[in-house]
């Protein structure tokens, strides 16, 4: 069977238009709502704004990310380490040392080790903080009112990490300021309170869900549930050992896990205390 019958063969099985037409009505309806969602998120981007972009994956996060980068006049995108870069560390960022250190420490590389380590010998996640950290070094030696732009924000960190830099980048965007991020993973939204959060759907026109800055009462109990298919974890009620019962769809957080195990001296005291009362 050749390429053509297997996409045809697929197109009629669900339901998919054929021809050039189809396809170009198609990127012409996607075109518009990515424009469209664009230029409203612009319109509610004011100075020291936290933007946040959340969605399943191949939703079209990053076709509004590159629009935002033709639409803005003013911008610095984190964009990738390159493999072959020979500078360390430290010699990436152009402004001030103290400001370099400050910069970096706020994207999550604060140990010496790193800063003198050729960049293109960090690991992934290393790199996509560095990249980070350029990306606001640029933005603020302009000293007007850039937005850094981050497709992907913190996806190739573990969780842990992820909610550490997403709040201290949280402090750190101030007037002129902007910060867009783009992320599948919405556990980052009570770390990153948002100004602004833009749900992508997979099929349908993306949708500002909120333009007043996320609190953690509305980010765990409404603002998670207008996603569809996601939900926040309900924090529990039933004692010290830390525990929390996660709704599926969503990942837990790292204030969400729990600080304690089962064999920790917590838990043991309190099962002890518990068998001793039954006894």
């Amino acid at each position: 069977m050749s390429k053509t019958d297997c996409t045809t063969l697929i197109r009629a099985r669900f339901g998919i238009a054929m021809g050039q037409d189809a396809e170009r009505s198609r990127e012409r309806e996607i075109h518009m709502r990515t424009w469209a969602s664009t230029l409203a998120l612009i319109d509610v981007l004011k100075p020291g704004c936290v933007a946040l972009i959340v969605g399943p994956s191949g939703s079209g996060k990053s076709m509004i990310v590159r629009a935002l980068c033709k639409a803005l006049t003013s911008h610095q995108q984190a964009k990738p380490i390159s493999p072959r870069t020979t500078k360390p560390t430290i010699e990436i960022l152009r402004s001030p040392l103290e400001e370099r250190l400050r910069t970096l420490s706020v994207c999550g590389l604060a140990d010496a080790h790193p800063l003198v380590t050729p960049a293109g010998l960090l690991s992934e996640g290393q790199k996509a903080r560095l990249s980070l950290a350029r990306a606001f070094d640029k933005a603020e030696r302009t000293r007007s009112c850039t937005a850094v732009i981050a497709d992907e924000f913190c996806s190739s960190l573990d969780r842990t990490t992820a909610a550490s830099v997403a709040g201290a980048v949280r402090r750190l965007v101030k007037p002129p300021l902007r910060f867009v991020a783009a992320t599948a993973h919405d556990d980052l939204i009570e770390h990153l309170r948002p100004d602004v959060l833009v749900y992508v759907p997979l099929e349908g026109t993306p949708e500002i869900l909120t333009t007043k800055p996320v609190t953690k009462i509305q980010t765990r109990k409404k603002i998670c549930q207008r996603i569809p298919g996601r939900s926040c974890p309900i924090p529990s009620e039933s004692g010290s050992c830390g525990r929390a019962t996660t709704i599926p769809g969503r990942s837990a957080s790292a204030r969400e896990r729990p600080t304690t195990t089962h064999d920790s001296p917590g838990c043991t005291t309190e099962r002890l205390t518990r068998q001793r009362s039954s006894a």
